[in-house]
């Protein structure tokens, strides 16, 4: 999901490991709910060496930094680096070409594309399904808050919207190919 939202940012997941190594919380801030929520489920699957005495839980901090580069895919192409005992770098590249650039979990702007902006896409499914919520103008909700309730409530939409503009697409192309119109 991060991929087509063009999310990229750092994630900081404290971690508390358990006598047998196995982790038995990890609490992940710094960037949008959908890069937190995937370095938390990360990491809960990790095994780790402690000491043989106590005291415990162990407490410590593993840092995910996830990017996106190069030209945008269908498919992504996930690569995970560990550059320290407790960094991960986590690289990928764009989804699609709409937007040119990742947008930074702290601000979005208006990117430039066909139809509305992804700024827009997640105010309107705010006020459709999270606006019972709101304790302000529209304008001033965090913008963590405005993709939590979109990846809860929208994204299948956006989804269908995605594969109807690639049919749209494929039919356009197909239409093009020499002997390929009405016999």
């Amino acid at each position: 999901m991060a991929r087509l939202y063009h999310l990229a940012g750092r994630v900081n997941v404290t971690v508390q490991v358990g006598p047998d190594g196995r982790v038995v919380n990890a609490k992940g801030s710094g960037s949008a709910p959908v890069l937190v929520e995937a370095a938390e489920r990360n990491v809960a699957l990790w095994q780790f060496h402690v000491p043989n005495k106590g005291p415990y839980p162990v407490v410590g901090t593993i840092v995910f930094d996830f990017m996106l580069t190069g030209k945008p895919s269908t498919q992504g192409l996930t690569t995970v680096e560990f550059t320290a005992p407790n960094h991960v770098n986590v690289v990928d590249q764009p989804a699609y070409e709409d937007v040119p650039q990742p947008i930074p979990a702290e601000g979005i702007e208006e990117p430039p594309s066909r139809g509305p902006g992804l700024l827009q896409m997640f105010r309107d499914c705010y006020s459709k399904h999270c606006a019972n919520q709101a304790t302000g103008p529209i304008d001033q909700v965090p913008l963590r808050e405005l993709i939590d309730c979109y990846s809860k409530h929208c994204e299948q939409e956006l989804k269908d919207m995605v594969a109807q503009e690639k049919a749209n697409q494929l039919r356009a192309r197909e239409k093009q190919r020499p002997g390929s119109g009405p016999k």
